[in-house]
């Protein structure tokens, strides 16, 4: 969504004002994409801690091993719906 205010607008307005939304857009996904990755951080510590391989954490979390193996290695993030299942399967797995 483009903004543009009426008392200034213009081609150098809307360039600063696209700028400034697209500023936005990269910090707002850094900080989510720090959340996820301290998530993750935290889903591999446990894993190591208690020792439990992709396929035993996933019963945890409610997924396939492959799905759990490919969060721990970078190879995709887990959507919105995975992230409250891995942080219920993290909790889970702390109070064993």
């Amino acid at each position: 969504m483009r903004l543009v205010a009426s008392a200034m607008s213009g081609p150098f307005f809307e360039i600063i004002l696209d700028n400034c939304q697209s500023l936005a857009y990269i910090y707002i996904s850094a900080i989510f994409k720090g959340v996820i990755m301290d998530l993750i951080e935290e889903l591999r510590a446990v894993m190591k801690e208690k020792g439990f391989s992709a396929d035993t954490m996933s019963k945890f979390i409610g997924c396939s091993a492959r799905q759990v193996d490919r969060w721990v290695l970078g190879e995709s993030k887990p959507t919105r719906v995975y992230q409250i299942l891995i942080k219920k399967g993290i909790k889970k797995v702390k109070s064993l």
